[in-house]
This record gives structure tokens, sequence and C-alpha cells, in this order.
């Protein structure tokens, strides 16, 4: 009698665990034409937008998926030449010093990667105002430019969530 009790308290525990894990669906979305793929926790949901800019406005994608206190987001546009970028770098430091000039955002990494022979940046940078962390990934991938960011309370960024999310992006031929 003691074993059955035991078997099925152990089994019980095993169950209780295993369902945050089992009731999170994680999908694979890889638009169209937009030469990426990315898994989210959950089906995201899509959008699109204009969005001015100097050199004239350009449609933006929105593919986002939010949980809780936490935005997953992958914004992919087309990349045009800005008047005063010449070249991958700068159109890089562009970017990422306006999220940083954006609520006095304070930087904990920025880092230079890249993807294949695509230059990328990461950066995470916390935000006192709205006490969240926002760690984004900028890619500069022929055509496109794909920024890719979670916004979570501090320490979302560095959750298994997080590092499934960003090391599941990857650019494909399109």
């Amino acid at each position: 009698m003691h074993r059955v009790i035991a078997v099925v308290l152990t089994v019980t525990v095993q169950l209780s665990l295993a369902a945050p894990l089992l009731a999170q669906q994680w999908s694979e979305h890889q638009p169209a034409d937009l030469g990426y793929r990315i898994e989210f926790p959950g089906r995201p949901t899509l959008s699109a937008e204009d969005v001015p800019t100097l050199a004239g406005p350009i449609r933006m994608f929105i593919a986002e998926v939010g949980r809780g206190h936490e935005l997953f987001l992958v914004l992919a546009s087309e990349r045009r030449p800005h008047p005063a970028t010449s070249g991958p770098e700068p159109e890089l430091e562009r970017v990422a010093n306006s999220y940083i000039a954006r609520n006095n955002r304070r930087v904990r990494e920025d880092r230079r990667l890249s993807f294949g022979d695509a230059p990328a940046r990461r950066l995470v940078l916390e935000d006192p105002q709205q006490g969240t962390v926002l760690t984004i990934v900028i890619v500069l991938g022929g055509t496109h430019m794909y920024q890719v960011s979670l916004t979570a309370p501090p320490g979302g960024e560095s959750s298994l969530d997080a590092q499934r999310f960003f090391s599941s992006f990857a650019l494909v031929p399109r």
C-alpha cells in the first residue's frame, strides 16, 4: 500500500513540474519573402505598417508574442540608404543609438555579431523608467534589416525562453 502511494505521489510531482513545459507551445515563424525564420513561444500576431524615414516611407513587417510582462518581437523592413550612412557599421551604429537614446536606457551589453556574412549588433539595455530590460539583435541581411527583441522584467533577458528565441533566429533564402 505504501509503495502504491509513493508511486502515485512521484508521478503527481513529476507531472506538476512538467505542466508548465507542456502548456507552452513554441511555433516556428518563417514569413514568405522576408528571408528569416524564428521560433516564438506561441503563435505570433502579424501586422505591417509604413514607417516614415529620411530615405522615404518603409514598409515594416511585425511579428510579436506578448506573454505576461514579456514581449517577443521581430521587425523586418527593407533597407534603404540613409543620407548620413555609408556602409553597414554606421547603419548599425545609428539604429543602436536610437534604441539607447529612448528613455535614457542604460547599456548593459553592446556586442558586434554576424549571421554568416550579415553584420549584426546585440544590445542589452535597462530602462529604469519602465523597470524592464530590452535585449535586441539588429541584423543587416542583404536588402533587409531585422530587429529581433525581447522586452522583459530584469532577469528575463537570460531565461531559457530568451535563449531559445534568440538562438532560433536564422537568415534563410528568399
